[in-house]
């Protein structure tokens, strides 16, 4: 911090120095007692603290302002919401009929007479849909197909109760095996063959001498007992 130096020439000079620096440090500490004081001058205060009270005294009244206008304004958003909800029930209430009917509209009072006309109609096909199948077949009672496959002359189809039919043609000049399309649960199906051939000449036959669950075995005969080169249609079904 800067000091600064006050030459003095006379005795004189000197004095009014003194003075002033005195005057200074008077005026100083009564400001600071001011500030702090309770004081009235002529029955004001200019303390620093009564200014800061009247400061604070306003801010509180602004927020006590704004609070009732707040309020205010909720109070009337309220009375408004309250206002629209009446008037959406008495709208409500004017469209649904009464009891007695006795607000129902010539039209619509027709329009129920029509209905009514139709009473043994809606019953008569009431009746007859219980015996029919929903789009999602829940209410069947017997077995309808579910699945079904065809390619050429191998194909099947499986029952909704699990029963399956399939069928194919074998190979030409074969005794082997045949594999389903749909494997059976059990090896009690039923399974035919017969040589795909109708030349009168001929006796050849086939049998099955084999069945899997997922296969079974064919057999070509002549009537002398020689192997057969024909292929053959057979046909399956079980569980």
């Amino acid at each position: 911090m800067q000091k600064y130096t006050i030459k003095v020439a006379t005795p004189q000079d000197e004095s009014k120095v003194k003075v002033t620096k005195d005057s200074s440090e008077y005026y100083s500490k009564l400001s600071k007692e001011w500030a702090v004081s309770n004081v009235m001058v002529e029955n004001e205060d200019f303390s620093s603290k009564y200014y800061a009270a009247q400061a604070k005294k306003n801010i509180q009244d602004a927020a006590a302002e704004l609070q009732e206008e707040m309020q205010a304004q909720v109070n009337i958003a309220t009375q408004k919401a309250q206002v629209a909800t009446e008037k959406a029930a008495e709208l409500t209430s004017a469209n649904k009929a009464n009891a007695d009917f006795s607000n129902i509209t010539e039209a619509a009072e027709n329009i129920i007479l029509e209905l009514s006309d139709h009473s043994e109609d809606v019953a008569r096909i009431d009746s007859a849909l219980d015996t029919k199948a929903n789009l999602d077949l829940s209410n069947c009672t017997q077995p309808y197909v579910c699945e079904t496959y065809n390619n050429g002359c191998s194909w099947y189809r499986v029952w909704s109760n699990g029963w399956i039919e399939q069928g194919g043609i074998s190979a030409a000049n074969t005794s082997g095996y045949v594999t389903f399309q749909k494997p059976f649960t059990s090896v009690d199906y039923c399974a035919v063959a017969t040589k795909t051939t109708s030349a009168m000449n001929d006796y050849a036959y086939i049998n099955v001498v084999e069945k899997q669950l997922v296969k079974l075995r064919l057999v070509g005969a002549w009537s002398n007992g020689y192997g057969a080169s024909y292929s053959a249609y057979w046909y399956a079904c079980g569980f």
